[in-house]
């Protein structure tokens, strides 16, 4: 990852931790989260500020589920994988409640709909509505509604998420990162991930002007990881 030259410095101050987390977005906040509450030493370096990547640019949806329909992500992953992965976006939900979510300004308990525009995407949902409440999930179907979307999209039926949220994202992410605040390392810009000369530790991330020293590294970069490991 590169940085202007006259950046670096040549004599770079030392830091040292048991776990190094790179991103200081929901993810990385939310690893610390886990890491604190087991009494784990770490530290979040962010290149930018906190949450500058994707985790506050989104509409702020905490929904069930992937990118996908449950349909199609049991035909393309196997149903246990789906399974695993539709259960572990409820229990995500579930952790954010847990940890006062509910209490911001713009946090609404805010069902989800998926609406089937053509015969094959209403086959699609009215398969992964079968599937979901086999395995235990959720999950009703609509076929038609009194929301405003409803006449404008004209859909042919509708599989609703009954207990997705929604939130302003950085009210989310500064909720999270609050009581992290003397761990984050904004404007810490990790340019390469190299040993430790230090025999405590097992690798080193460098900055321009800081060596960070740990025994373990999580990125939590999303779309940015393949900078720090090709």
């Amino acid at each position: 990852m590169s940085v202007p030259y006259w950046r670096h410095s040549p004599s770079p101050r030392h830091l040292h931790t048991d776990i190094l987390i790179v991103g200081a977005g929901v993810c990385g906040l939310s690893a610390a989260h886990e890491l604190a509450a087991r009494n784990i030493p770490f530290l979040i370096a962010e290149r930018h500020t906190l949450g500058s990547g994707a985790s506050t640019r989104n509409a702020g949806f905490l929904m069930r589920g992937m990118a996908e329909n449950y349909a199609l992500a049991v035909r393309d992953h196997g149903r246990h994988l789906a399974r695993t992965m539709w259960r572990w976006t409820e229990d995500n939900l579930h952790i954010h409640l847990s940890r006062g979510i509910a209490t911001l300004p713009s946090y609404r308990p805010t069902p989800s709909c998926l609406m089937a525009l053509e015969p094959v995407e209403l086959e699609e949902l009215r398969q992964s509505l079968n599937l979901l409440q086999a395995d235990g999930f959720d999950a009703l179907w609509l076929n038609s509604h009194h929301d405003s979307a409803w006449p404008a999209a004209n859909p042919l039926g509708a599989l609703v998420n009954p207990h997705d949220a929604a939130v302003n994202p950085w009210e989310l992410i500064s909720h999270l990162a609050r009581p992290l605040a003397p761990f984050i390392l904004e404007h810490h810009h990790i340019i390469a991930l190299e040993p430790s000369s230090h025999s405590a530790a097992a690798v080193a991330a460098r900055t321009p002007d800081t060596l960070i020293h740990a025994q373990r590294i999580l990125l939590c970069t999303n779309a940015y990881a393949p900078l720090l490991l090709p």
